[in-house]
């Protein structure tokens, strides 16, 4: 049988909980926000849009509506896998990634969910061109990690879309 006594000054108990205090506080201030303040298309959105538990379509629908997006249903899912090595064309669109604050190196060689839709209407009513727009976003492990606008027809080209 062992006994263990453990004797400790008033002094040393204070600093021991203020200390513990104080390393909670820095937990709490620290953990990443997966919910920010984004602009989509040029105009700023002050509600916190979380970008984490996306868990099936119907998550990504609400995300895609978060945003001010009207979306038709049902939308075409996919899984691709992102290249271990980039050419020119990923890396060009891993930029259009990062100018909405996702990189895609960080999932090189991961499987992810391409969610992709057709819009019927863009944030705060802007006009939607003849052609069409789809929306496309990527999904891992419950989080959204980018996306494009892709504006189809003869002046087709992929914008980002958070800006």
């Amino acid at each position: 049988m062992f006994v263990f006594s453990l004797k400790a000054s008033k002094l040393k108990i204070f600093f021991t909980i203020t200390l513990c205090a104080l390393a909670a506080a820095f937990a709490f201030l620290f953990i990443p926000d997966f919910e920010k303040t984004v602009k989509v298309n040029g105009m700023r959105y002050d509600k916190k849009i979380s970008f984490d538990g996306i868990k099936d379509e119907e998550g990504v629908i609400k995300f895609a509506e978060n945003l001010g997006f009207s979306v038709e249903t049902p939308g075409e899912t996919e899984e691709i896998k992102i290249p271990m090595k980039f050419d020119a064309v990923t890396q060009k669109y891993n930029d259009l990634q990062k100018s909405q604050g996702f990189n895609l190196e960080k999932y090189k060689n991961k499987t992810v969910k391409r969610y992709t839709f057709t819009v019927s209407g863009l944030p705060d009513n802007m006009s939607l061109p003849e052609d069409g727009v789809l929306l496309t976003l990527l999904v891992y492990k419950d989080k959204i990690i980018g996306g494009d606008l892709y504006f189809t027809g003869k002046d087709s080209r992929v914008m980002p879309f958070l800006k």
